[in-house]
């Protein structure tokens, strides 16, 4: 995907681009389950792209470590796009986190 401002190549689907200062997506609605979160990138109304974060679920004492690495990878996707609105749904185990 290229900036819609500018048409600098991005890195993924509704990034901020860096060169022009824009963002290229609205809003991002997250859907988590435990092991998977599909996000998908909105502009007005538009889809823009989605991307997929996965990871496999521990037991044990790296079961809360895995979760919060988990949660973290899904917020640094989210951060990546700056987007004006978040919606969210799923796990509430992830979400919380």
């Amino acid at each position: 995907m290229d900036c819609r401002r500018c048409a600098e190549p991005l890195d993924r689907p509704g990034d901020y681009c860096l060169v022009c200062n824009t963002a290229n997506a609205d809003a991002v609605v997250i859907d988590a389950d435990r092991e998977r979160a599909t996000l998908t990138m909105l502009e007005e109304d538009a889809v823009v792209g989605s991307s997929v974060v996965r990871t496999t679920e521990e037991d044990g004492e790296n079961a809360l470590k895995e979760l919060r690495h988990f949660a973290g990878r899904i917020a640094d996707e989210v951060r990546r796009k700056r987007p004006e609105t978040v919606y969210a749904a799923g796990e509430r185990e992830v979400l919380r986190e």
